[in-house]
């Protein structure tokens, strides 16, 4: 079995690409530790305001929906004790 002049040389290039190979991915990989650890380390710095942007959705979810409902029966729209009780009827 003859073995190709260049043989040599050739496995020495590819373990310098191999070498080399390993570097990016551990420069890679320490990039992308850096970039998947951006997100937790905002939300460490706007965690209450977070917190307050969340609570304030619910009051104005909750608001909607107690004064979108009671605005309804007001205008009489409804009927599920929307409608308006006379004042002679009223008096006790």
């Amino acid at each position: 079995m003859d073995e190709h002049p260049e043989l040599p040389k050739l496995r020495v290039l590819v373990d310098a690409a191999r070498a080399r190979l390993a570097e990016l991915e551990t420069a890679y990989t320490i990039a992308k530790a850096r970039v998947d650890s951006l997100p937790a380390g905002l939300f460490q710095r706007l965690r209450k305001w977070c917190q307050e942007r969340d609570r304030l959705r619910l009051v104005v979810s909750y608001r909607q929906q107690f004064f979108g409902g009671a605005a309804a029966a007001g205008r009489g729209g409804g009927g599920a004790g929307g409608e308006a009780i006379p004042a002679g009827e009223n008096a006790q």
